[in-house]
């Protein structure tokens, strides 16, 4: 199921038992009890994430953006892909395998308690100059109370940028300026 051409899909029930994907400047909303077992994001489309399973991954691809505030990633290798001046932010939700970043890509992930391979990291921004051998295992909790514990891979000029949990205020301003964004 690919939404195509400026146009938007909300799928919150039911299973996709291939790809769920957002093309051409679409939007996908992806919620409750759905099941897919890749969800994308190509060229200038947007992604949202709150709930459901996504079996193997979820991919970002050529200037598009990805909101996740919670649900699954099962995971394979590469279980969020993230490459191509694409912009991804994490609040909540579990992702069980790898994240690999490339071509000028970026990951936000929104929480506390960050550490890389086990060294407290803070927050700001990470990148492959930032990690000896271009990877590491990123550990925290997200927004939500989630976990991360994942392997990380940097591409190219790649980046990660570790924030604070906004104030509750923030945080609806920022949800509510998302679904404009979104809905744009």
């Amino acid at each position: 199921l690919i939404a195509w051409d400026n146009s938007q899909v909300s799928f919150s029930g039911g299973v996709i038992e291939n790809s769920l994907g957002a093309k051409d400047n679409s939007q996908v909303f992806f919620s409750g009890e759905a099941t897919a077992n890749v969800l994308f994001a190509r060229n200038n489309s947007q992604v949202a994430v709150s709930g459901g399973l996504i079996v193997y991954n979820l991919i970002a691809i050529n200037d598009s953006r990805v909101t996740i505030s919670g649900g699954s990633i099962s995971g394979t290798n590469e279980a969020l892909w993230v490459q191509g001046d694409s912009q991804t932010i994490v609040s909540g939700g579990t992702i069980a395998g790898n994240i690999i970043l490339q071509n000028r890509s970026s990951i936000e992930f929104i929480g506390t308690d960050f550490a890389i391979d086990g060294v407290p990291f803070g927050y700001g921004e990470i990148n492959a100059n930032s990690i000896p051998g271009n990877y590491g295992t990123l550990t925290g909790t997200l927004a939500n109370g989630d976990t991360l514990n994942n392997q990380v891979t940097f591409f190219d000029t790649s980046s990660i940028v570790l924030s604070p949990i906004p104030e509750a205020g923030t945080l609806l301003l920022l949800g509510l300026g998302s679904l404009a964004l979104l809905r744009k």
